[in-house]
């Protein structure tokens, strides 16, 4: 009896001892991503490189992986409108990474939808292209899509009906005008 009793505490101190060795080989990855003034993105990717491990941030631009084995990773930190970051980060425990994107100011690398069956590039696209990111959405303080459209080259709005009898001509496309 005494005899099984000190193989089952040895049994027991063994599966405790590997479970605190495979415990602490663990570990995460947090942090917060924000813009170059600071502001924090929401909704940006952060993905492992070649793996299928990743997140994206919350409304605050925090985020959390967890349950990395320790060793070196590769962070691919990608948002629309914005230059994509590549990472390399050793995992020890818990480490913390806070990064700033920088805004992509030609935009050439976004998806852009378009009337074509294949989808493209705006760098590879032959037609006319303009986006406007949240920024300047809000800087003009627009009350209608009307509003909106009256920052693209090719259309002229006319705001004489009122909040919703605008007229919008399209370059090339007769029309009555009504919108």
């Amino acid at each position: 009896m005494c005899k099984n009793l000190k193989l089952l505490r040895f049994i027991f101190l063994i599966t405790l001892f590997t479970s605190f060795a495979s415990f602490a080989q663990t570990g995460s990855i947090k942090g917060n991503v924000t813009d170059s003034t600071g502001e924090s993105l929401p909704g940006v990717t952060i993905v492992v490189k070649d793996t299928s491990m990743g997140t994206t941030t919350d409304f605050d631009g925090n985020y959390v992986l967890k349950e990395l084995s320790n060793g070196d990773y590769v962070l691919v930190i990608s948002y629309v409108g914005f230059n994509t970051e590549t990472i390399k980060v050793t995992v020890n425990g818990e480490q913390t990474l806070n990064v700033s994107l920088k805004e992509d100011l030609m935009s050439l690398n976004e998806v852009v939808v378009t009337g074509f069956s294949n989808p493209k590039k705006k760098i590879e696209s032959s037609v006319a292209i303009t986006t406007m990111n949240a920024k300047q959405i809000e800087s003009q303080a627009p009350q209608s899509t009307a509003d909106l459209l009256t920052s693209i080259p090719g259309f002229l709005v006319e705001n004489s009906g009122g909040e919703t009898g605008n007229n919008l001509f399209a370059r090339g496309i007769p029309s009555a005008g009504a919108y």
